[in-house]
């Protein structure tokens, strides 16, 4: 509660010395300040792949990653579901696709 902005920022090593990190622009930072971090480059990419391994859907996420995760985690979903039937008696789990 003692800490000013520009302390807690740095105990929390989003700055250095009151300069900004890659961290932080990675993590917290706009999309436009991607270029900041030049030559690296912040991307996520999600691709859905049917059954055929074609790619049926893709999505590219950048800056900030704490937002971008969210967005991606979204996309994830299951094309086969597993599940133990109880009445066949048996550990090996059936697949039906969705």
């Amino acid at each position: 509660m003692t800490w000013d902005d520009i302390t807690f920022l740095n105990k929390a090593k989003i700055t250095i010395r009151g300069k900004i990190t890659n961290t932080a622009i990675v993590l917290l930072g706009k999309e436009e300040s991607e270029y900041l971090i030049s030559p690296a480059i912040a991307k996520i990419k999600w691709i859905l792949r049917g059954a055929d391994n074609i790619e049926r859907d893709y999505m590219i996420a950048t800056c900030p990653f704490v937002l971008a995760i969210d967005r991606i985690y979204e996309k994830i979903r299951n094309l086969k579901y597993r599940y133990i039937n109880p009445l066949h008696k048996t550990l090996f789990p059936e697949e039906i696709s969705a």
